[in-house]
C-alpha cells in the first residue's frame, strides 16, 4: 500500500507535458476549471508516481465514479483533493478469483482541509451518538473530531 500527498505548486503545463490522457480523461478534464482542474491533474500524476511505472496506466471510472485501472486487476486506488492538496492511495491485491473487475477492489482515502463550515454540515452525516461524543470534547477539539468522522466515513464510502 502506498499513500501520497501533494501540495500543488505546479501549473497545468507541468502535468500536461508529463502525462498523456485518454480521450475520456480529456473530456472529463475539459469540464473542470481553475483549481479543481489542477487538483484533477495532480491526483492522477501522484497516482502515476505511486505506481513507479515508466508509462502511466490508463485510469477509468466505474458507474459510481470510483477510479480503477482497467488494464490491471491487481491495483486498486482512491483519490482525494482539498483546496490545493491532493492525496492518492494505491493498493496492490492478489488477482481476485470470483470478481475480477478492478473496480471491485476495496480501498478508499479522503483528504479534508479543516474548515469551520464543517460545523454546519455535521448534522447531515453524524449519527446522534457520534454528535454526542463530539459535544463532550473540549471546544478546541470539536472541529478536529468532526473532520475525523467526515474523513473516516468518506473513506469508507469511497471503498
Amino acid at each position: 500500500m502506498s499513500l501520497g500527498l501533494w501540495q500543488i505548486a505546479e501549473d497545468e503545463p507541468f502535468f500536461r507535458e508529463k502525462m498523456p490522457l485518454s480521450a475520456e480523461e480529456e473530456a472529463n478534464l475539459h469540464q473542470l476549471k481553475d483549481l479543481r482542474r489542477l487538483e484533477w491533474l495532480a491526483c492522477r500524476w501522484l497516482l502515476h508516481e505511486l505506481t513507479g511505472r515508466a508509462v502511466r496506466l490508463p485510469l477509468a471510472k466505474d458507474t459510481f465514479s470510483k477510479p480503477f485501472f482497467p488494464e490491471n486487476a491487481e491495483l486498486a486506488c482512491s483519490l482525494s483533493h482539498s483546496r490545493g492538496v491532493v492525496a492518492a492511495l494505491l493498493v496492490e491485491h492478489e488477482k481476485p478469483a470470483l470478481n475480477p473487475h478492478p473496480s471491485s477492489l476495496i480501498c478508499g482515502c479522503d483528504l479534508q482541509k479543516i474548515v469551520p463550515k464543517m460545523l454546519a454540515l455535521a448534522p447531515k452525516f453524524m449519527r446522534p451518538e457520534e454528535a454526542e461524543f463530539v459535544a463532550q470534547q473540549p471546544d478546541a477539539a470539536r472541529l478536529d473530531w468532526l473532520h475525523f468522522f467526515w474523513t473516516a466515513k468518506e473513506s469508507l464510502y469511497k471503498a
